[in-house]
């Protein structure tokens, strides 16, 4: 979700110039407006300037942090939520690769043979052969001379339920989706319940989610920790509500 389009296309299109002049690889990085602890962050080597957006080296990746640490980053103003945004070259790409992932980059090369002879099962094969990494881990995250392009716009990957509290229809006491809304006494919640009718009372900063066969009820501050009924129904044989 972002709230600029034209922001949006605007950053997209200095990053796509920088990496076709510079031939570096720029990713994008959105400045938090709070201390989420399910976002990874890119450390700059500067303030970006809240002005205008400006290219800026990254230092490193950084994993999802702890609250403490999260507001350690927001407070520094030197970190940016890693949106998971890269621009480059193919060419750039295949430098980057063949200079920090070696072993990802002879089975490329490998790749781009077996398509060059159109030997598809060959290439096929040789996929299926290729270690599961994303390219964060792979490459990202080793490249050096890395740029980060701060956003302009508002972002977010919708990733977990209190995550769409900017899309969702604002009222008293939640932001919601649902048939009707009736709250009395209730503040900070988030309701998704398309097809129903939700009453709240006396409740503050809760998720409830009802869809066709399943409610979800959990506190706000542990909406980053809903993986953890994903493997509980897992255990329990109830895989279909995943």
């Amino acid at each position: 979700w972002v709230d600029d389009d034209a922001a949006f296309r605007s950053c997209l299109e200095q990053a796509c110039e920088r990496a076709q002049d510079e031939q570096r690889i720029v990713t994008i990085g959105v400045r938090p407006d709070r201390p989420a602890t399910g976002y990874g962050y890119l450390e700059l080597a500067a303030l970006p300037d809240k002005g205008r957006s400006a290219a800026l080296p990254v230092v490193r990746f950084c994993e999802k942090p702890s609250a403490k640490l999260a507001a350690e980053f927001l407070a520094g103003g030197r970190h940016l939520w890693n949106a998971g945004i890269f621009v480059f070259t193919a060419r750039t790409m295949r430098r980057v690769i063949a200079e920090v992932a070696p072993v990802q980059h002879a089975l490329l090369e490998g790749l781009l043979e077996h398509f060059e002879a159109r030997d598809f099962d060959g290439a096929r094969d040789l996929y299926k052969a290729t270690e599961s990494i994303s390219v964060d881990y792979a490459v990202m995250e080793r490249a050096r001379d890395l740029v980060c392009e701060p956003a302009t716009f508002g972002w977010s990957d919708l990733g977990a339920w209190d995550a769409l509290e900017p899309v969702l229809e604002t009222a008293e006491g939640a932001v919601h989706r649902s048939a009707a809304l009736v709250v009395e006494e209730s503040t900070g919640n988030v309701v998704f319940a398309p097809d129903k009718a939700v009453a709240l009372l006396g409740v503050e900063d809760l998720i409830l989610v009802s869809t066709e066969d399943a409610i979800l009820v959990a506190s706000k501050d542990k909406a980053q920790s809903v993986r953890d009924l994903h493997a509980k129904l897992g255990t329990l044989g109830l895989d279909d509500l995943l």
